[in-house]
């Protein structure tokens, strides 16, 4: 890891970040020595949540129907049917 100033990074920005993206070192930037920000370099990752949302994604089905479908009773249904409504009419 890297320690630079702001002034550094100023003078330096594009050789600085090449060595990040390089992915060789992280990078603290400090001001005032003290540290600011970590520059590390970027990784793309697919959230847990889009992975698990996207299962519906070529059911046409939505996480709301999915929900609806595996309630266990009508009555559950209902209910949160009921609360949703009331909710929306309080907002008015």
């Amino acid at each position: 890891m890297k320690y630079v100033s702001v002034l550094e990074l100023r003078n330096n920005l594009a050789e600085i970040l090449n060595l990040v993206a390089s992915g060789n070192s992280s990078v603290v930037v400090t001001k005032h020595e003290k540290p600011v920000v970590m520059l590390n370099q970027y990784k793309e990752t697919i959230s847990p949540f889009a992975e698990f949302y996207g299962m519906w994604k070529d059911d046409g089905v939505s996480g709301e129907e999915y929900v609806n479908r595996i309630r266990r009773t009508e009555y559950s249904r209902k209910r949160t049917e009921y609360l949703r409504n009331r909710s929306k009419s309080r907002k008015k």
